[in-house]
């Protein structure tokens, strides 16, 4: 009778695919252990977790490059028109100096 059993209780831990069964029959048998399987369950959660922690970051690092870019091309356009300003002034000023030389010429003429 315990034969019987013990046969009975292996066809239908087969037929369940071994959830009728402790773990040790488990592993002894299908050659897996569910502890290493949540270990590696648990290890790539905290993988995708990383990932995604990671992701974001570089999202914000992205976003916080543009915003910089923004400003440095800001700048740079405002030293532009500072330097042209400045070319300005000094062709006034060229000129203007040119208009003194001729001044000076006419009046050293005389």
């Amino acid at each position: 009778v315990s034969y019987f059993l013990v046969l009975l209780w292996l066809v239908v831990g087969l037929v369940s695919l071994g959830l009728l069964w402790p773990p040790q029959v488990r592993e002894r048998i299908f050659g897996y252990n569910p502890k290493e399987v949540d270990s590696t369950k648990k290890t790539e959660q905290s993988a995708r977790d990383v990932d995604t922690c990671m992701t974001k970051e570089i999202h914000g690092l992205k976003k916080e490059t543009q915003m910089q870019m923004k400003c440095i091309q800001k700048q740079m356009n405002d030293l532009k028109e500072d330097v042209y300003g400045i070319k300005k002034e000094i062709k006034s000023f060229k000129d203007d100096m040119d208009e003194i030389k001729g001044l000076l010429r006419a009046l050293s003429r005389e």
